[in-house]
């Protein structure tokens, strides 16, 4: 089985090898078996051996040395860049397709003589394919100063409201991944827009990636418009657009230090991974925090029996892929009906996956009475804060023409 019909893709594949850290983090798990021409075998068999025996990457003028008469390696050297992520994640889940199925046809024979001991060994060998191997752990006393430092003094990213970063000691940490809880059109995107506003804003200067799989980058991006200016932009209103316009500038580079970049359509983790890229690459804006709005319309290459279990897994990939890439990842999810004017909205209320909330570092419940409604009143509710108390309160003041969501008064427990 070859890893792809087109000549374009297979370049691609065969260009990470030597481009990227693909084989620092994964080792020598693309065989030349996996491809289809001659010279794209021996380009395999030849970067694997001098991998394996120099434990680097060799530079374009040791590849045609010792590739001379290869007649892929120009194609491969002046390959673009764009897809290596996608060619990165199609390779890894053939590699580790290709292993499990070779593991189950050597262990037909032991199966029918009932050595299973070969078998198991095989399987578990096989599912150590893909592992990032550049990831050796830390040490509890070796590298103390390294985590004792993130743990206490790593920069904090706020949310904006005093209250909730009060308990998380300034904001979250990179890595983490907060989640927004409340029913619909209960203001889990003005929530997001609010924590964005604050992740770029003038205390944390982050550049914030903002992807959108509801609504039209640009009606997200007039909500941040009106956030950042106070104007208000109704339905069917009348302003005038260019005052409009000036004032949101004026306002930006007074509050903000950071910058704010709306992405749509992607619904993947890969698709947002290689936007990311895409975004540091050929704009320059590099992501320094995610908002995902929302994960539970993302979809995953794997099919699952039930639904809850894909919610899961995409939230498991988005804190995965904060870990990763050393940002923090904020995302929002709905609660169920029952939740309207709930009192207090509790991580019991979530729809479909309570797994959510348990992969989460921190849930916050949008919670609003009728009575509240009515003033513009409402509250914010530490459902999961973790390492730090849960059950507080936070008052605020919500104005969805403003976009605004204003912190009023002291935090309870």
């Amino acid at each position: 089985m070859i890893i792809s019909d087109t000549k374009e893709f297979r370049t691609s594949v065969l260009s990470l090898l030597v481009y990227s850290d693909w084989l620092a983090r994964y080792g020598t798990i693309i065989l030349p078996e996996y491809f289809p021409s001659d010279d794209e075998r021996k380009f395999v068999t030849w970067v694997n051996d001098y991998y394996t025996t120099y434990n680097e990457v060799p530079n374009e003028a040791g590849i045609r040395h010792g590739l001379c008469n290869n007649g892929v390696v120009d194609d491969i050297i002046s390959c673009p860049t764009e897809g290596l992520e996608y060619a990165a994640t199609v390779a890894l889940e053939y590699a580790q397709m290709q292993a499990m199925k070779l593991a189950i046809l050597q262990s037909v024979d032991d199966i029918k003589t009932g050595d299973l001991h070969k078998p198991l060994d095989r399987v578990k060998d096989a599912q150590k394919v893909g592992l990032d191997v550049s990831n050796l752990g830390m040490d509890l006393i070796a590298d103390i100063d390294t985590w004792v430092h993130e743990e206490l003094h790593g920069k904090r990213f706020p949310t904006g409201w005093r209250g909730i970063d009060n308990v998380l000691g300034g904001g979250m940490v990179a890595g983490e991944y907060g989640l927004i809880m409340a029913p619909s059109g209960r203001g889990k995107t003005t929530a997001l827009i609010n924590i964005g506003y604050a992740l770029a804003g003038l205390f944390c200067a982050a550049n914030v990636t903002h992807v959108t799989l509801e609504m039209p980058e640009a009606k997200v991006l007039k909500r941040y418009g009106a956030r950042i200016s106070g104007l208000r932009l109704m339905r069917g209103g009348s302003y005038d657009s260019e005052e409009f316009s000036r004032h949101v500038i004026k306002r930006a580079k007074a509050t903000l230090k950071g910058s704010l970049r709306v992405i749509s359509a992607f619904r993947d983790l890969e698709g947002i991974r290689w936007a990311v890229d895409n975004l540091a690459s050929s704009e320059g804006h590099t992501t320094e925090a995610l908002i995902v709005d929302y994960p539970d319309l993302m979809t995953t290459r794997r099919r699952y029996a039930e639904k809850r279990f894909e919610l899961a897994a995409i939230t498991r990939d988005l804190r995965a892929y904060g870990n990763e890439m050393g940002i923090p990842v904020w995302g929002a999810t709905q609660t169920g009906r029952h939740t309207f004017y709930k009192e207090v909205i509790t991580e019991g209320d979530v729809a479909e996956a309570i797994e959510k909330i348990n992969i989460a570092d921190v849930a916050i419940s949008i919670c609003q009475t009728r009575d509240e409604e009515k003033q513009h009143l409402g509250r914010l509710y530490g459902a999961k804060i973790r390492d730090g108390a849960r059950g507080f309160v936070v008052p605020v003041h919500i104005d969805f023409e403003n976009q605004a969501i204003v912190q009023k008064g002291k935090a309870s427990a």
